[in-house]
């Protein structure tokens, strides 16, 4: 594609190659002191740059490209979601043992619309489901991003679910890797022994509470694994349970991101 920019008697000529990698351009004549924007479309990523005076002095402008659009697709991006407290977050972190690739959580981000822009209506309060539906458009527009930045990411939290990131592995099944966990068959006692027993400390939310607050949560959470569950089995994703053999659950959920990398490897 090759468009021409007009300002103050100057032209702009730019190139954008077919594969969508590269985008340069030649200023063929001089530019007055006003700078020009040269706007490039991509399918995915729109590039603006500004084209200054300083630059002029040098007749052409060598290249203008984006970093994101000079690499190859994401070989790999990494979702971890599921119930609290069913082991998300010790699935990503083996993830990052294992790739040492860039993480996102999901917590951060809702956080972020909870005390940073409340009118957007996403807090803390709602259900996880609630949450997802209301952030999934963000979330899509960041995955889209990470999807042609040529790198490796793991995205971890509540706020996804099955039916959404179906459509998103059907759409890019070789870049794509996603696991569901939860617990559907724990009794609620013996779970809020193990989250006392195994919480964050000091600033673990949770853990601070009362037995009956986390007892509360905790049979709320069941009831959301559940649906999970049966989800995920509606659109072939993959769910593990973390009931009855903790440990085991979180090894054979990374083993599945990771494991067939790692052996190709």
């Amino acid at each position: 594609m090759i468009g021409m920019v007009a300002r103050g008697g100057a032209i702009c000529e730019a190139k954008h190659d077919a594969g969508g990698a590269r985008c340069s351009g030649r200023i063929t004549e001089h530019i007055d002191a006003q700078p020009i924007h040269a706007k490039f479309t991509h399918p995915v990523y729109r590039l603006q740059r500004s084209i200054r005076p300083g630059l002029t002095r040098f007749g052409e402008l060598d290249a203008i490209e984006s970093p994101i659009l000079n690499q190859a697709l994401s070989d790999m991006l990494f979702l971890v979601s599921g119930t609290s407290r069913s082991g998300k977050t010790l699935i990503a972190r083996k993830v990052l043992a294992d790739k040492q690739i860039p993480y996102l959580s999901l917590d951060w981000l809702m956080m972020g619309f909870n005390d940073g822009i409340p009118e957007f209506g996403i807090h803390h309060l709602l259900w996880p489901n609630e949450i997802a539906e209301k952030m999934w458009p963000f979330l899509l527009g960041v995955i889209d991003c990470m999807l042609v930045d040529g790198m490796d990411y793991v995205i971890e939290g509540e706020a996804m679910l099955p039916r959404l990131v179906a459509e998103l592995v059907e759409k890019h099944p070789d870049r794509i890797k996603v696991v569901f966990v939860g617990y559907t068959e724990i009794n609620v006692t013996d779970k809020v022994a193990l989250v006392k027993k195994h919480g964050g400390g000091d600033n673990d939310w949770l853990t601070n509470e009362s037995d009956e607050y986390i007892g509360d949560h905790i049979g709320n959470m069941i009831a959301y694994s559940r649906m999970i569950k049966n989800d995920c089995e509606n659109h072939g994703l993959p769910y593990f349970d973390t009931s009855d053999d903790f440990s085991g659950a979180i090894e054979d959920a990374t083993d599945f991101l990771v494991g067939d990398l790692n052996r190709v490897l």
